[in-house]
């Protein structure tokens, strides 16, 4: 909400703001987010200069890349959770604000410090940092490698050479998956403006930006 106030007064190119906590964390479809402390909670703000969809894939990839420095490889599941071994280190929720110009607001949840005992409600599907690593690292330091990383996807990229590292690390290509409408198929591509092209016997869909689950 604060960053909605700052995009509607003229947001800077770059704005941040960051929390060490949030008592009403929300995710994707008005879902509650678990905000524990030892995460980092950020959220960026910026003219938005590229589709709903691309935000949250050059979000992702600036988070890979980050996580990457702290010494774990994780994947990413269409559209932006980023998993490591099945399990959601970090969710991001793309959301506008259209003013004189259109800001996106990238809020942007990673579980950095938190603790087994912190996401015993979600211990099956979620993990963080200290978990996979055995160590404490600087939520501080993580927040500054993160505003550098957005800035350079948002600000500086080739968003061309964004997608073709976006498909690297991207899980769900290649697996059969269904949407929220049931339509099952193969994950076969990540189009240019980050929509999902998921390819049945009979028929292709392209969806933009939703949910998707993994099929058996």
């Amino acid at each position: 909400d604060i960053a909605k106030t700052e995009a509607a007064d003229g947001a800077a190119v770059g704005t941040v703001i960051v929390a060490a906590s949030q008592t009403a964390g929300r995710g994707r479809l008005s879902r509650s987010f678990l905000s524990p402390e030892g995460g980092l909670y950020m959220t960026y703000v910026s003219p938005a200069n590229e589709g709903f969809s691309l935000w949250a894939i050059m979000s992702a990839v600036a988070v890979s890349r980050v996580l990457q420095r702290a010494g774990i490889h994780a994947t990413i599941k269409w559209p932006n959770d980023l998993k490591i071994d099945g399990k959601k280190i970090c969710g991001i929720l793309p959301e506008s604000v259209v003013t004189d110009k259109r800001y996106v607001i990238m809020g942007i949840g990673v579980n950095i410090n938190t603790t087994a005992d912190n996401l015993e409600e979600v211990k099956d599907i979620a993990t963080s940092v200290y978990i996979t690593t055995g160590k404490k690292m600087s939520v501080k330091k993580f927040a500054k490698w993160l505003v550098k990383e957005l800035y350079s996807v948002f600000e500086v990229e080739d968003t061309e050479d964004l997608l073709d590292e976006y498909k690297r690390k991207c899980e769900t290509l290649s697996k059969k998956v269904a949407d929220a409408e049931g339509f099952e198929g193969i994950a076969t591509e990540i189009t240019e403006d980050g929509s999902l092209v998921i390819t049945s016997e009979n028929e292709e869909k392209e969806i933009n930006w939703g949910e998707i689950c993994y099929v058996k």
